[in-house]
């Protein structure tokens, strides 16, 4: 999920309760829904 520098893979997409999330260091609040989402490339 993540880069050699700890940053999200291009990608990869995060989001909680809805929204995108683009900070990794955010704190999540108690229960929150957390959906991770990962393109697919190719030919």
């Amino acid at each position: 999920m993540v880069d050699e520098q700890d940053r999200l893979r291009p990608h990869m997409r995060v989001f909680v309760e809805g929204l995108a999330l683009h900070d990794l260091a955010h704190a999540l609040p108690p229960g929150a829904g957390v959906n991770i989402v990962q393109a697919l490339s190719g030919g």
